[in-house]
């Protein structure tokens, strides 16, 4: 039931989010962000940026994330064979499922709200801007691997710490779009907000899984 809460929640959230883009263009700090950070460009700064947005960028994120499914699916199929019943088959079709939903959301709200990136992006980007793809897959992915490991952690110093880099990892990815002006800030809420929703729509699938272990 919680979960379907914050999915409801997260999904009204965003519906609000593109609904304002869509009818008064900016959001709050929207144009404030993007100044900000513009006066804040530095050559070695932007090397940084451009840097952590290439990590986290959706195609190179996906094919890493294609490798990892295939890794798995041939591990398990070579030492006792692939069975889509078992309980770790399923969790690496819900972690497929939640990249590649990821990837087909983000294009369609893309082409459906039609925004432009702002004036003075200086990466090259042929998609539109709403929501942040980099926000919404690096949120998505975080959001799963602190489900799956935080509780296998039992160091408490230690599951603090790798909690505290996913969110700062995620932090930096959104930051790095905003920084290069390849986003707005309104994008990158969005992309939190869709990213969470989608995650909790197939959470309950986790939850089972972990039930089980």
């Amino acid at each position: 039931m919680r979960c379907k809460c914050l999915s409801m929640i997260f999904g009204a959230i965003f519906v609000f989010l593109m609904w304002y883009v869509l009818v008064f263009k900016y959001f709050f700090g929207d144009v404030l962000f993007n100044q900000f950070f513009y006066n804040l460009r530095s050559d070695g700064m932007t090397t940084i940026m451009k840097v952590i947005s290439t990590i986290s960028d959706t195609v190179v994120m996906l094919i890493i994330c294609a490798f990892v499914v295939l890794f798995f699916i041939l591990h398990i199929s070579f030492t006792r064979g692939f069975n889509f019943s078992q309980k770790k088959e399923k969790l690496i079709l819900v972690f497929a499922g939640l990249m590649l939903g990821g990837v087909l959301l983000q294009f369609l709200f893309k082409l459906l709200v039609h925004r432009l990136r702002p004036d003075n992006i200086i990466v090259s980007e042929s998609s539109f801007s709403f929501p942040s793809g980099h926000a919404l897959m690096s949120i998505i992915l975080i959001a799963f691997l602190i489900f799956l490991l935080k509780d296998k952690i039992k160091n408490k110093l230690a599951k603090v710490l790798f909690v505290a880099f996913c969110v700062v990892f995620v932090f930096l990815v959104s930051l790095s779009r905003i920084y290069l002006g390849a986003h707005w800030f309104s994008d990158v809420l969005g992309g939190w907000a869709l990213g969470l929703c989608w995650f909790c729509l197939l959470f309950k699938v986790l939850y089972l899984y972990k039930q089980k272990n």
